[in-house]
């Protein structure tokens, strides 16, 4: 349904193509399952809205929060005002469980925002990437030039996988971290190990480490491009650079 409905570029050439492992690291509590919302129409997934909880630090202060994603409607029930009421239905639920904080993320430029960020795209497989229109050649270079600035040099740091003595280690260093900034996410120890370390089929985590100590860490996940309409490329492969300390 997602693959299908949920994320589209505005030429119609490529969609979002979410993982089944990544849709269940993301969904995957049972605690708060019924902030997983499917709306049913003639027998059908029709539409979905789901809450995901976090605790978030903002400027010292813990708070219960969840992040709403996922929210997508089938293309016929778009103008029936239906999305409104599933918002309102999720906002009760999450009422219940005493979260009074919600956040989400759109590609407009919404007032009274918390926070904006900004997507930086580089491309590895520029041939692929033009073939698939994902990505262009500015004006004022050539081809050759393009490829040049994208060249991947070999910097010779000696990168490891994340393993699970280092957890402790990579959950300290994290918060540690990102204290410096106002708002962030804090994570358990459990969840930690959920996230970075059992969740390799859709996360990656590599570490740094010297003397025997975690000095740095860096971890990407995976999601990938459907590419519509193009006989000669199906996907696109990407990673989306995560958590990182350096």
């Amino acid at each position: 349904f997602l693959l299908n409905y949920y994320a589209e570029s505005e030429n119609k050439t490529l969609r979002l193509e979410y993982s089944k492992e990544l849709i269940t690291h993301l969904l995957d509590n049972k605690k708060y399952n019924d902030l997983i919302i499917g709306l049913n129409y003639n027998n059908r997934l029709a539409g979905i809205i789901c809450g995901i909880p976090l605790d978030i630090n903002h400027k010292g202060r813990k708070l219960k929060c969840v992040e709403i994603t996922f929210g997508c409607l089938h293309k016929i029930l778009r103008t029936k005002h239906i999305y409104p009421l599933m918002i309102t239905e999720i906002k009760r639920r999450c009422v219940l469980h005493d979260m009074d904080l919600a956040f989400f993320g759109c590609p407009l430029d919404l007032p009274n925002k918390l926070c904006c960020g900004t997507y930086y795209h580089r491309d590895l497989n520029i041939d692929k990437l033009l073939d698939a229109d994902f990505t262009y050649v500015p004006e004022n270079m050539s081809l050759a030039q393009y490829k040049h600035k994208n060249k991947v040099y070999d910097l010779n740091i000696k990168l490891r996988k994340m393993e699970e003595k280092d957890v402790l280690s990579c959950h300290e260093l994290y918060h540690k971290f990102y204290q410096k900034y106002d708002i962030y996410r804090e994570y358990s120890i459990e969840e930690f190990r959920n996230t970075f370390l059992l969740n390799d089929k859709c996360i990656e985590t590599f570490v740094i480490e010297n003397d025997n100590d975690i000095t740095d860490f860096i971890s990407f996940y995976y999601l990938n491009s459907q590419v519509l309409n193009n006989p000669k490329i199906s996907s696109i492969k990407k990673a989306y650079v995560y958590h990182y300390v350096n």
